[in-house]
């Protein structure tokens, strides 16, 4: 994913079979070396566990010719998985500054903002109106 601008952004999936043995980590990192990556969630299944990534390039760097489509911030809550990893990314950039430190991605950054204030329930971690850790 990538912000288009601070209310839309770029949303495309992919669906990646490891090898067995692979490091999950370091395959989805590789496939995305100029993005932030973090695992937001798994759920297992009778075929196996299926982890999801979230892959966050730097504000605009996704043209119009790249996969996927644009979502803007009121249309977010119809594609969850991407819903709940812009939540979880918001988080982490207020409470892990690995992720804070990270140069051009503010569009991003207000975008999981807004995501972060109009869905609920809160994210765990957030106790008051205004979303202070």
């Amino acid at each position: 994913m990538c912000a288009q601008s601070p209310s839309e952004l770029r949303l495309a999936a992919s669906i990646t079979r490891l090898p067995a043995l692979a490091d999950p980590v370091t395959v989805a990192e590789s496939m995305h070396p100029r993005a932030i990556t973090h695992s937001s969630s798994w759920r297992w299944t009778r075929d196996g566990v299926i982890l999801t990534f979230v892959h966050v390039y730097p504000d605009a760097t996704l043209g119009a010719d790249a996969k996927g489509r644009i979502i803007n911030t009121s249309d977010i809550e119809f594609e969850p998985v991407a819903c709940h990893a812009i939540r979880h990314m918001y988080f982490l950039e207020k409470t892990d500054t690995s992720f804070s430190v990270h140069l051009g991605f503010s569009d991003f950054w207000e975008y999981s903002a807004e995501i972060a204030r109009h869905h609920h329930p809160a994210v765990a971690g957030f106790f008051d109106d205004d979303f202070e850790i």
